[in-house]
């Protein structure tokens, strides 16, 4: 009799336990995504210099590479539903019309230091920042140019 209360109440501590460790680790993870997030949802709805873009591409880029995000054929990252995050720039043309999105990829690629020679001192405007739904990390940025 004695030896089954032990034995129950050993499984119940180590269920307690369990569960203890999986909460702690949830809310770890909310508090990480948020204070990742936080890095870019300061510039939501905000212009932004076309320097600042690069800075948050290369910081994209660079949490790629940190959460081991695959890459395709073309050297773009591949999309996941945890951790992957893209920004995306659309340009003005001559007619003030806009320009299919760039992703970032073809910026960083092409010569990010071009891209500061063309655009350091144009303005954008972040417009949307989409969420993956199953971290809540941010899963993608658009930015548009805005007129001077």
């Amino acid at each position: 009799m004695k030896k089954r209360l032990i034995i129950l109440i050993t499984i119940f501590l180590i269920i307690i336990a369990f569960s203890v460790y999986f909460v702690i680790n949830y809310r770890q993870a909310k508090v990480d995504a948020l204070a990742n997030n936080e890095e870019y949802i300061q510039y939501y709805n905000s212009e932004v210099l076309g320097s600042t873009v690069v800075t948050l591409i290369n910081k994209a880029i660079d949490d790629n590479e940190k959460f081991g995000v695959e890459k395709d054929e073309n050297e773009n990252y591949i999309e996941n539903d945890k951790n992957s995050i893209k920004i995306y720039v659309s340009f003005l043309d001559s007619e003030q019309n806009y320009t299919e999105a760039f992703p970032m990829e073809k910026i960083y690629i092409q010569d990010t230091e071009n891209f500061i020679k063309l655009y350091a001192n144009t303005h954008f405007l972040c417009k949307t920042i989409e969420y993956h739904e199953e971290t809540g990390l941010i899963k993608s940025i658009t930015f548009e140019e805005v007129t001077n």
